[in-house]
């Protein structure tokens, strides 16, 4: 994965750019995503086992970068849908996926499969946000929508087989 910095706030990392211009990251994020592998492994994995003729769900959508990796894999009829509990990022994914002109459909919510809601634990540093309170990490609780997998199936109307990347930060039950 090749990472640069274009201007002062936009990275790329292996093509898909990133605005840095948002209260959401803290000082070290930034430095990681200027100066290391972003997501590296996940890359990787999506690279190596996702099919691109299948619809993909990505819980834990994170800035969107994953999201714009999957969707960049696809043509325009195969779904992407990226799920991210911590609303202070869905502006950060949907500037990510303007950036990188993509098509992808975002949807504010948790994972949960019987739930309508959900207890979200919103860390300083967003990658360390979980429905578990973490020790040794200021976080603040909100309550986030719930989703099921059958519910973005539904919501979607995804045709089998359906792809999962999930990084949600231990909520994988």
């Amino acid at each position: 994965i090749k990472s640069s910095v274009l201007g002062n706030h936009i990275v790329n990392i292996d093509n898909i750019s990133i605005d840095l211009d948002n209260e959401v990251f803290s000082p070290e994020m930034k430095r990681i995503l200027r100066e290391k592998n972003y997501e590296y492994t996940e890359a990787q994995l999506i690279n190596t086992y996702i099919n691109s003729d299948n619809p993909t769900i990505d819980l834990g959508a994170g800035v969107g970068y994953t999201a714009c990796l999957l969707d960049n894999m696809t043509d325009d009829s195969t779904p992407v849908i990226a799920v991210e509990a911590n609303k202070s990022l869905i502006p950060v994914i949907e500037r990510t996926k303007s950036l990188n002109q993509n098509s992808f459909n975002i949807l504010y919510s948790a994972y949960d499969s019987s739930n309508d809601t959900v207890e979200f634990q919103v860390a300083e540093d967003f990658w360390s946000s979980s429905q578990y309170k973490r020790e040794n990490r200021k976080q603040n609780k909100i309550t986030v929508p719930a989703v099921s997998l059958n519910d973005i199936i539904e919501k979607y109307n995804l045709e089998r087989p359906i792809q999962l990347v999930v990084d949600i930060e231990g909520g994988e039950h």
